[in-house]
């Protein structure tokens, strides 16, 4: 049984570079069990990356049959450099969310145009997430025809999907150069999405500019023996609504009125249900796409 309580603890912002004092939620029992300091066990804040010593990269193991990457680790600094491979402007970059109290998220820097959840994949969260797309299925849901989705077909592509999802529903913010990841999205516009899943399983710039930068993370790449669980979802705004994109599921999910203003806010509350609804798990940690601050 987890042995939970509440401890003072001091993080340092990654972008005010400042030392903040937060109460955290301490677990004595599982920290050697998820090699995370058990000072750092946060709930509803955020693991701290570099305490997170585990790859960041699809629920793979399920599924057979297709390609793999190298995984994508949680690292700012990491998923900034893919953005600017991608042909984004360095004026953008990603950075940590320390947490989803609403004080704390008012150190993310604005504009953030995306939040970018990671947390680990279970048998109870598939069954969450089948229940989830069997309702929606059956009510329906508004998604907006300019919401650019696609699917996930590739073993440990998660990252670099969410960073497409973000960069792809924000171009009217994000300048875009050409390259390869504007020819994608140039030809895969009005394509499905399980066309444009497919065609990034054969796009060979993305599959090389994906793998050299996911070796130059912080953490060790993972053996092919071992299982990997943890999964990449971002949140966007889109014609006045939040959408959950996530590859791995049937398609977006609309989860209600949001403004740019307000995405970080609307989709932290999301993010925080999602949290609520493993209470035992805190394997959990975020980071947000925006402009770089001054």
């Amino acid at each position: 049984m987890s042995a939970l309580h509440t401890v003072p603890c001091a993080v340092v912002s990654p972008i005010t570079r400042r030392v903040i004092h937060v109460s955290v939620i301490r677990d004595s029992t599982q920290h050697r069990q998820h090699r995370i300091p058990a000072s750092h066990y946060i709930r509803p804040a955020l693991v701290p990356r570099k305490q997170l010593k585990l790859p960041i990269t699809s629920f793979s193991y399920l599924i057979s049959k297709m390609s793999s990457w190298t995984p994508l680790e949680s690292n700012p600094e990491v998923m900034s450099k893919v953005l600017w491979n991608f042909g984004v402007s360095e004026k953008w970059n990603v950075v940590d969310v320390l947490s989803l109290d609403s004080e704390m998220l008012g150190l993310i820097p604005r504009p953030a145009v995306a939040l970018i959840l990671l947390f680990p994949t279970s048998e109870k969260y598939e069954k969450l997430k089948e229940e989830e797309e069997a309702k929606l299925k059956e009510s329906g849901q508004k998604i907006s025809k300019d919401v650019y989705f696609l699917k996930q077909y590739i073993h440990n592509a998660c990252g670099t999907i969410a960073l497409i999802h973000s960069i792809a529903n924000n171009l009217d913010t994000i300048s875009l150069k050409d390259g390869m990841l504007k020819t994608f999205l140039d030809s895969t516009k009005d394509s499905s999405p399980e066309d444009r899943g497919a065609e990034l399983q054969k796009n060979a710039d993305v599959a090389e500019t994906h793998n050299n930068i996911a070796m130059e993370g912080q953490t060790g790449v993972p053996g092919d023996e071992e299982k990997i669980i943890h999964h990449f979802v971002a949140f966007v705004h889109k014609d006045g609504d939040l959408y959950e994109l996530d590859g791995r599921k049937a398609f977006p999910i609309n989860h209600g009125p949001t403004t740019p203003e307000k995405l970080v806010e609307d989709a932290a509350k999301v993010m925080t249900d999602i949290m609520k609804k493993d209470p035992d798990e805190v394997r959990f940690t975020a980071c947000a796409l925006t402009m770089v601050s001054d």
